[in-house]
């Protein structure tokens, strides 16, 4: 599909979201994949539609909408129609006649669940500027990539395997009984064209997961930083893969050849993920046993006792370097478990200062000052205390001061507030949104130091419970 020009592509994703907006149960519509990168010459024109809830009635009206669309004034085939995909798979369509609308409806609940299984598909989608309502991560961020996700998410390096065991691909689309939706699956076998072009994807989103993970940034890489990784993680030459790249145009290109290149890729980026776990530095922070103390606010200026005598660390990895906090709580949290602890200043709770051991309703009344803040997104500091910034710094400082020292796993007895500002400094969550991470007593975060990066380390699952 191919558009007039730069500017009328421009207008044409102005008007397919405007379009949209006019949709009241639509709370975030946009665009990703080629459209966003423009190229004259596109693909599908993929939509993500979250939305407050699914219905059939819903998608028809979108798809009617989309329909009304007019062409002839964008794109340089008079002739083109409107052909709409409302499934989460891939199908070819005739390009030479279509202009194919790939819509993938989501709620927020499904949106969540999308995250969690396909975090290296919507953290792609995330560093999209063409939207209407929220951006995604507003509804529910993906943070980082994680070097968990190569091993246990959608596009994982085992799901890969499959696809090539099996030449097939999975299709999804919603089913309706009444109000009642679920999704169906279905099988699609892989024609030889079809084989070469998933190799080619595997091995080049793989690659780029990879950069966007030792980066520890959302970015787009080019061509040859893409190249200069496949080569480093193959140890090969290029002459496979850049045959692959240009399959549409290789007539020589031998199937076995291309299948037997990816799965010799597969297990080189295997061995590369092992590798940075083996070389990697491993710090768990844990927060304090319980204290029974229930709706005060319980800083720093509160040394108070745990009154949960007896546990079990939740982890066999053994420690060379124990810290804790410098407060009572955290001291004896380590003690239960270890004997030779170093304890820091920089672990404390957040100084809630006046309002230090009050019930958090009258601390509230008193300094209403503290609320009102929040409801404008701002960050107070308590009275003569801290705010949430000053115990972020505090967490890095203490982060930096590790980087020195000499451990293979390290753990560290702590408090709400600072797992909090780990998870924040850790994966770009906005500081107005800190409320809503919950870490239980004796709950742990892994944090991993690779390539003089600290970046979180959680399995999906983990994540969600903690929001």
């Amino acid at each position: 599909m191919i558009f007039k020009s730069k500017s009328h592509q421009k207008k044409f994703k102005q008007i397919v979201l405007k379009s949209l907006s006019k949709n009241n149960n639509i709370i975030s519509a946009t665009i990703v994949g080629s459209l966003n990168s423009n190229k004259k010459e596109i693909g599908d024109i993929d939509i993500v539609l979250v939305s407050k809830t699914i219905n059939k009635n819903y998608i028809n009206k979108v798809n009617k909408t989309i329909k009304q669309i007019e062409l002839k004034k964008y794109f340089s085939n008079p002739n083109y129609k409107i052909l709409i995909n409302n499934s989460f798979g891939p199908i070819k369509y005739d390009f030479k006649k279509y202009v194919i609308f790939h819509l993938m409806y989501y709620d927020i609940e499904a949106h969540k669940n999308h995250v969690i299984k396909s975090p290296f598909t919507c953290y792609d989608w995330e560093r999209s500027k063409n939207y209407i309502g929220k951006r995604l991560k507003e509804i529910y961020p993906v943070g980082k990539i994680y070097l968990e996700d190569f091993l246990k998410s959608r596009r994982s390096i085992s799901e890969y395997i499959k696809i090539l065991n099996s030449q097939s691909i999975v299709q999804k689309i919603y089913s309706f009984n009444k109000k009642i939706y679920k999704i169906k699956r279905k099988k699609i076998k892989l024609n030889e064209t079809q084989i070469i072009e998933v190799c080619h994807h595997i091995i080049k989103f793989l690659t780029i997961n990879l950069i966007k993970f030792e980066y520890q940034k959302n970015i787009n890489p080019t061509k040859e930083t893409i190249k200069n990784y496949i080569k480093k993680i193959n140890k090969e030459n290029l002459k496979t893969y850049n045959n692959l790249e240009n399959f549409r145009k290789s007539k020589n290109i031998n199937l076995l050849d291309v299948i037997k290149f990816t799965r010799n890729y597969l297990k080189n980026f295997k061995s590369y993920i092992r590798n940075i776990n083996n070389n990697s530095k491993n710090i768990y922070f844990f927060r304090h046993a319980n204290t029974g103390v229930k709706n005060k606010f319980i800083g720093s200026r509160s040394d108070i006792d745990i009154v949960q005598k007896k546990s079990k660390i939740p982890l066999k990895i053994k420690p060379d370097l124990v810290f804790s906090s410098k407060l009572k709580r955290s001291i004896q949290t380590a003690k239960m478990f270890y004997k030779k602890i170093k304890s820091n200043k920089l672990l404390d709770e957040m100084d809630y200062g006046a309002c230090d051991g009050m019930i958090i309703n009258q601390a509230l009344k008193k300094f209403s000052y503290l609320e009102k803040s929040w409801k404008n997104k701002k960050d107070p500091k308590f009275p003569n205390g801290e705010n949430f910034e000053n115990v972020k710094k505090r967490v890095s400082i203490f982060l930096k001061k590790l980087k020195k020292m000499n451990f293979k796993n390290s753990y560290v007895f702590t408090h709400n507030n600072i797992i909090k500002a780990l998870f924040c400094n850790l994966t770009g969550l906005k500081i107005n949104n800190y409320h809503l991470i919950k870490i239980n007593f004796l709950n742990y975060i892994h944090i991993r130091f690779y390539n003089n990066k600290f970046n979180l380390s959680v399995s999906r699952k983990i994540y969600y419970k903690c929001f």
